[in-house]
């Protein structure tokens, strides 16, 4: 658990809602060509209480590729991101035997459904 991600965790939360649907909220959007937006779905990761499996062997080396360019956080080696690959394969054993879903590497999230009441339009 990072400070800043927990802060940009709720920073989310907060544009979700009641911001996100309400036009007035930022009216810069609307002359952009941006709408109001209903979000229905929040995912959030590294929680042990996951509900929902997602795909990632398409992406899993981009992903890594990606992770190694932060060498402040993983160091010049490549022992880290390969137990990354390790833990989404492990992951994938899990949605299987959990969900019956057949996946080479996956992600884990807590995904909540959410009510967003419709906003009237003025």
């Amino acid at each position: 658990n990072h400070p800043d991600h927990r802060a940009t965790g709720n920073i989310v939360l907060d544009a979700i809602f009641p911001a996100v649907g309400n036009p007035r909220s930022y009216r810069e959007l609307l002359s952009e060509g941006f709408p109001p937006y209903r979000v229905h779905e929040l995912y959030l990761f590294s929680t042990e209480n996951h509900n929902t499996y997602v795909d990632v062997s398409e992406t899993i080396d981009l992903k890594i590729k990606g992770l190694q360019c932060h060498v402040t956080q993983f160091g010049q080696g490549t022992e880290m991101l390969e137990r990354l690959r390790h833990w989404a394969a492990e992951t994938a054993k899990e949605a299987k035997e959990k969900k019956g879903l057949d996946m080479q590497y996956a992600e884990a999230f807590r995904r909540i459904k959410l009510y967003v009441p419709k906003q009237q339009e003025q």
